[in-house]
């Protein structure tokens, strides 16, 4: 099923919002551990502003710039200045609201993961998948994009590969009883790592190997999971972050420097810091030292859901040349899980 979508021009207005939120975000992203952010301009979007609804659980810049943002009340997308709205009420395919996880594939596609349903945008055309499409499920917790260019859909704990028009069940059998999957990562040896709500898993050659906290994880919730530049893949976990190198796991708690053990994103940039999205604040892990940033320095809430790099390349202006390698974006969430949205220069 199809919808299309007609695009506005509103490349000038992106330009602006892009070379704004580069110059924070290098800015950031070049800070010395013990350096604050205090001094730095920001400022946050919620509803008023005109998100559909504040509680964002995945945002991305697909590489035409536009920034996209999975709400409980639809998708949202920003050119600099305003958000368009794709809910039930104006794009049929929604058949709800609630959108969960969000990617784009090496074709351009935006692949968007709903309670009801995945759906594709690709050359401004909705297209939905359900269970008349192969899913085993019409709620689709995540939607992932695999080096080979699969694309992968996790119903419970389930998952599907998308195939010529449709799904088919994958053969990786994950065996887990009513764990749901939280997130997926693949390594640079190949190996596909999947967290669940009950633990951790990794598929490679045929062949899968579950982790527990009988194996040295901090938990069995997984948040996410990101790789550093020596190979240590880095696992967040809902009571502490835990690390993967040489066959040997190691956890890291409060004790160790992290602002909280509710770990909810990860993600490693391109001078090797691991940057930490908690429940109190984002860390950034360098050269072994914590440095902290909470909402004493800037950030809209502490609750830090998720984290962006923006697409690699240099970007020239009149006044400044920008590489936006080292971009981190945050969504960050407000008190009784209600996101405060999301924070950027001003």
């Amino acid at each position: 099923m199809t919808n299309c979508l007609q695009r506005k021009n509103g490349s000038k207005r992106l330009l602006l919002f892009v070379v704004c939120l580069l110059v924070f975000n290098l800015l950031v992203s070049a800070l010395d551990p013990g350096q604050d952010i205090a001094g730095f301009g920001h400022e946050t979007w919620q509803t008023e502003n005109g998100l559909p609804q504040n509680t964002v659980h995945s945002l991305i810049q697909t590489r035409d710039g536009f920034i996209w943002l999975a709400t409980e009340e639809g998708l949202a997308r920003f050119d600099g200045f305003t958000f368009a709205v794709f809910d039930k009420q104006n794009t049929p395919q929604f058949k709800s609201n609630y959108v969960h996880s969000l990617v784009q594939d090496r074709q351009g596609a935006l692949w968007i993961s709903t309670a009801a349903g995945l759906l594709k945008l690709l050359n401004g055309v909705f297209t939905s998948y359900t269970t008349g499409e192969g899913l085993p499920d019409n709620d689709v917790n995540l939607v992932y994009e695999d080096r080979q260019g699969r694309i992968w859909a996790a119903t419970g704990g389930n998952l599907s590969l998308y195939s010529e028009g449709g799904f088919t069940k994958s053969e990786i059998a994950l065996g887990r009883g009513n764990g749901i999957v939280e997130t997926m990562f693949e390594d640079r040896d190949g190996a596909l790592w999947i967290g669940m709500s009950n633990g951790l898993s990794r598929y490679k050659d045929g062949q899968l190997e579950n982790f527990t906290i009988d194996n040295g994880l901090a938990n069995n919730t997984i948040s996410s999971i990101a790789q550093d530049a020596d190979g240590r893949l880095w696992i967040g976990t809902q009571k502490g972050l835990t690390s993967f190198f040489d066959s040997t796991f190691k956890s890291y708690s409060t004790k160790d420097g992290l602002l909280s053990d509710r770990i909810n994103s990860l993600y490693e940039d391109k001078e090797g810091s691991l940057w930490i999205g908690t429940a109190e604040g984002l860390n950034r892990l360098r050269n072994g030292k914590y440095a902290s940033y909470t909402s004493k320095e800037g950030l809209s809430s502490n609750i830090v859901l998720s984290l962006l790099e923006d697409r690699e390349g240099s970007l020239r202006t009149e006044r400044l040349r920008i590489s936006p390698r080292r971009m981190a974006w945050q969504a960050t969430l407000f008190y009784r899980f209600a996101l405060t949205g999301w924070t950027t220069c001003g």
